[in-house]
């Protein structure tokens, strides 16, 4: 009774939310190597041609610049990356726009010249990937304040959790447990829909845990609350409360300028002394007492293994400095969520496996949807059947007669 159930609901919810995540996959393989592409387009945005190291702008300077060409957008994340001629990314956000709750975000990035500080825009490629990110995000629904994207993208992905658990179930092979081929192998010499049973659940079998990593870790990026709460799984901490910033609080913040950042820039240099490759500050306009900046080193196992140091904002002096590869596997993954998302921990061959794993979404759909429609036909023709033996047991003067006759 349990595998009829755990069958039809697999089947029904694969069938609906089968299509979502379909989409999802395709998207997510494109934004595979969505990085390299645009570093490789990007000659004269992403970089541009090397000045002397003492041209190159403080990020107070950047930021100056950066209001002065666009005064109607409010700077909230700067990087800044020490090699030379690698020119800084900015996160913005509009200053006309109405104060938005956690989980919602209407941010936008823009790269600027290291050295004079001149917007220069969005790397080749780029608005094409931005696109493709909303449509694996959410579909390119309505995302903010109760749009539909981010609940029906959040609900396929619970899907997808229990297609990996209940397939593994459904599929278990009976009295072949240690059999590898029948867990590994699919059958090419099946035709049909036993072709379709074995490309779907070998499938299945081969990308099981990449679905799951996929399922637990995405709706992260779409829910500050889950993210908050898997954070204090994996790290058994609880994050205290973020106190909620009034809408007239946001609103006369957002005519302030940014709070100063050169002090802790030069109390940053004096104290990391490795080849650093990336700096992120995060800019904010409340003069908080601290900074916590994070930074990369060409020692970084993957782009998003921050390390953190905390300085004082007046005077730069350090209060805490926290390595990435002291942490432990809890905060790493937690630090690190969308390099796990995307397989990047594992660097290229995880890269490519998840690329894989992604396209094998809608390899799984189009086996499911054969198997549903195989089966939908030969429960047509077995009714067809009966309703023939029906007939051909029938008398031919009942057959004749007129209904309610006899």
């Amino acid at each position: 009774m349990m595998k009829w159930a755990l069958y039809r609901l697999h089947w029904l919810l694969g069938i609906s939310a089968g299509v979502v995540l379909s989409m999802m996959g395709i998207t997510g393989a494109i934004m595979a190597f969505e990085d390299e592409i645009t570093a490789a387009l990007g000659q004269g945005i992403v970089a541009v041609p090397a000045w002397p190291a003492a041209a190159v702008l403080s990020p107070d300077e950047l930021l100056a610049r950066f209001i002065e060409q666009s005064p109607g957008s409010i700077p909230t994340k700067l990087t800044v990356f020490p090699e030379p001629g690698k020119s800084a990314r900015l996160i913005y956000r509009p200053r006309s726009a109405e104060p938005l709750t956690g989980d919602e975000d209407n941010t936008d990035g823009t790269y600027l010249d290291p050295y004079t500080g001149a917007v220069l825009g969005k790397a080749v490629g780029e608005r094409f990937f931005d696109t493709v990110r909303t449509l694996h995000r959410y579909l390119l629904l309505p995302h903010n304040r109760g749009g539909a994207g981010r609940p029906i993208t959040t609900f396929a992905a619970g899907c997808l959790v229990f297609f990996a658990l209940s397939g593994l179930y459904l599929r278990w092979p009976r009295g072949r447990v240690l059999n590898w081929r029948a867990w590994l192998k699919p059958d090419f010499t099946r035709r049909g829909r036993n072709l379709y049973w074995s490309l779907h659940s070998v499938a299945g079998t081969w990308v099981f845990l990449v679905f799951l990593v996929f399922a637990v870790t995405g709706p992260t990026f779409a829910y500050d609350g889950y993210r908050d709460e898997l954070t204090a799984l994996l790290t058994w901490t609880k994050l205290p409360l973020e106190k909620p910033v009034s809408p007239s609080t946001q609103k006369r913040q957002a005519d302030a300028p940014p709070a100063p950042l050169d002090t802790v820039w030069s109390g940053f240099q004096a104290v990391v002394h490795t080849d650093v490759t990336t700096v992120l500050f995060p800019v904010s306009l409340k003069p908080t007492p601290t900074v916590t900046v994070r930074y990369l080193t060409r020692d970084s196992p993957h782009y998003r293994a921050y390390n953190e140091i905390t300085l004082e904002r007046n005077s730069g002096k350090v209060l805490s400095h926290t390595f990435y590869s002291h942490q432990s596997l809890g905060k790493q993954i937690s630090i690190g969520m969308l390099a796990v998302h995307r397989g990047k921990v594992f660097g290229v061959a995880g890269e490519m496996v998840f690329m894989l794993a992604a396209l094998a979404l809608p390899l799984q759909c189009t086996t499911g949807y054969l198997l549903y429609m195989d089966r939908r036909r030969k429960k047509a023709r077995a009714r067809a059947a009966r309703h023939r033996q029906h007939d051909q047991n029938v008398p031919d003067w009942q057959k004749d007669s007129p209904r309610g006759t006899f």
